[in-house]
């Protein structure tokens, strides 16, 4: 099971990992998965005040998955994960 008790443990690795499991079938069973349950449950949450297809969030998730590349390949391990703190309160 993947832990991420502490936030700057958490690597732009572990997050391919766990989009890579949602980016399918964002409703698979990823309990094995912290990070990936973390982002079910929220997706859960944004689609039940939202009307969004299950393609526009498969979409939506391969996007962020091609930006997390992106950003690593450019800037290191925690490339796309720093890029978002400005944009993520807490």
């Amino acid at each position: 099971m993947v832990r991420h008790d502490n936030a700057a443990a958490l690597g732009d690795g572990d997050l391919t990992i766990a989009l890579s499991l949602l980016t399918m079938s964002p409703e698979a069973d990823v309990h094995h998965n912290l990070l990936a349950a973390k982002i079910q449950f929220s997706l859960r949450l944004l689609l039940s005040l939202n009307d969004y297809s299950r393609q526009d969030v498969k979409q939506a998730i391969r996007r962020i998955a091609r930006s997390v590349q992106s950003h690593t390949e450019h800037s290191g391990r925690r490339g796309h994960l720093d890029f978002i703190r400005q944009y993520v309160k807490g």
